[in-house]
């Protein structure tokens, strides 16, 4: 069935006759006449009577016009509703974030968001899978893939950068004290990777602020490859571990937690928004996108956001 024919006729049995639903469509009266026969040929009724004085609807063609209306209703409906999303953030967003900040960044950013858009409700997908945005239905992924691994057919906003630096705990710096150079780092217990970098000697490639770069080889006594257990396993002294200094705020400010080789810093992991288009893009989304950009990195407790917004 063409579905503009139940239009056409919904105009022309308001406009009370062919010639005028003329002059409102643009259509020619004999094509409007022949798009009526094939609907009621198709539908197996008659719609209208005909005369050359008037037109009149058949007691079928009643009722096929009340449907017909509520259908240009809903239509009507749906157009508006479209335009009214586009006008301010409502709707539901999708968003998905690596397990870690998810429960630790997106979790507080996004409650404020919603509380500044009360109209938009977030669905937080924590996962440490490699989501595709279209194939999963998302509207704004938050990850630290690098920038090569990403897919090709999405968009990129680098949000925040992060850097990763030695840390231990004030109880394990007491008892064996704490390198003053990066080669002394070897003759210190340290916390590793494990999974299939355990059984391997593991290496951290720090730099210090003058330019210096060092591979400080290691043997960890701890392994594993979570890092928030490696985080646990340095609060509860079990050696010297490099983690991401977004991460480690309340643990310095509480004590729990303190720099190793101060004037050196371990490799910087950038944090990305990854989302299928620009074009189109609903008002939730863009202000979603737009609010990362300009939050996460105070809730990591780091730095003013990369330059760059949603195209």
């Amino acid at each position: 069935m063409d579905y503009n024919d139940l239009f056409y006729f919904t105009i022309i049995v308001d406009e009370q006759g062919f010639g005028a639903a003329e002059r409102r469509l643009g259509v020619s009266k004999s094509t409007l006449s022949r798009r009526i026969a094939a609907l009621e040929k198709q539908i197996g009724v008659n719609l209208l009577h005909r005369n050359s004085r008037r037109l009149a609807l058949t007691r079928a063609g009643m009722q096929f016009f009340e449907h017909c209306k509520t259908i240009e209703r809903d239509i009507r409906d749906a157009v508006l509703s479209l335009a009214a999303l586009r006008e301010k953030p409502s709707g539901h967003v999708r968003v998905s974030g690596r397990t870690l900040i998810a429960q630790y960044y997106l979790s507080v950013t996004l409650a404020k968001f919603i509380a500044q858009n009360p109209e938009v409700r977030v669905e937080l997908v924590a996962t440490d899978s490699d989501l595709h945005p279209v194939e999963a239905r998302i509207d704004v992924a938050v990850t630290t893939r690098p920038i090569k691994a990403l897919p090709q057919d999405v968009i990129v906003r680098r949000l925040v950068e992060d850097v990763y630096v030695p840390v231990a705990s004030p109880a394990y710096i007491k008892r064996c004290g704490q390198p003053r150079t990066p080669e002394e780092l070897e003759r210190f217990q340290t916390i590793g990777e494990g999974g299939d970098a355990a059984g391997r000697p593991q290496a951290w490639e720090l730099s210090s602020a003058d330019g210096q770069r060092h591979m400080a080889r290691h043997e960890p006594a701890f392994l594993c490859n979570d890092l928030r257990a490696r985080y646990h396993a340095a609060v509860h002294g079990a050696g010297i571990a490099l983690l991401p200094s977004g991460f480690l705020r309340d643990a310095f400010n509480l004590g729990w937690l303190q720099p190793v080789l101060p004037d050196w810093r371990g490799p910087t992991e950038t944090v990305y928004a990854i989302f299928p288009s620009s074009k189109g893009m609903l008002p939730s989304v863009r202000a979603l996108l737009d609010y990362l950009g300009d939050n996460l990195p105070q809730a990591m407790g780091l730095g003013r956001s990369l330059p760059g917004r949603a195209a």
